[in-house]
């Protein structure tokens, strides 16, 4: 069975995808898991801290063949099965694929998913947007 990770019930990585920055920060906001990183229904405390690790994580990933221009339409998404019925599929399957299910979208995907419950504001210091949980708003991670 694959382990997967949710947010707002909506899988948010591929699967028996787990970035172990991502892990140590949900212990870090006081998060129980067991030996094989499982656990529901976790209240995240914080949400800038997440939102980088995943954008570490996508920079990471693509960072040598995104500098060397060297990847094809199939690399952003991760599930693929069969690249020739792939390439059958159509192009406008093949975007909206890309789109939910690539790991470049990883960090946009998870921000829609959470879209009523967090704010963005500028952080003038870190010259940068950052996002945090509204006011009286939850949002909730799984994996298993």
């Amino acid at each position: 069975m694959s382990y997967r990770m949710y947010v707002n019930r909506y899988q948010f990585l591929g699967n028996n995808v787990c970035p172990q920055d991502l892990i140590e920060e949900l212990k870090r906001q006081g998060c129980e898991m067991d030996q094989d990183y499982c656990f529901r229904d976790f209240e995240i405390k914080q949400l800038e801290p997440i939102i980088e690790i995943l954008e570490q994580y996508i920079i990471e990933k693509y960072e040598v063949n995104l500098k060397a221009k060297n990847y094809n339409i199939a690399d952003f998404a991760y599930i693929i099965q069969e690249k020739d019925n792939y390439r059958d599929k159509g192009l406008t399957w093949q975007i909206e694929d890309i789109l939910e299910c690539g790991s470049l979208f990883v960090t946009v995907n998870f921000l829609k998913s959470i879209k009523d419950d967090y704010e963005e504001y500028y952080d003038k210091t870190a010259e940068k947007t950052k996002y945090k949980i509204k006011e009286g708003h939850h949002i909730y991670m799984s994996a298993h």
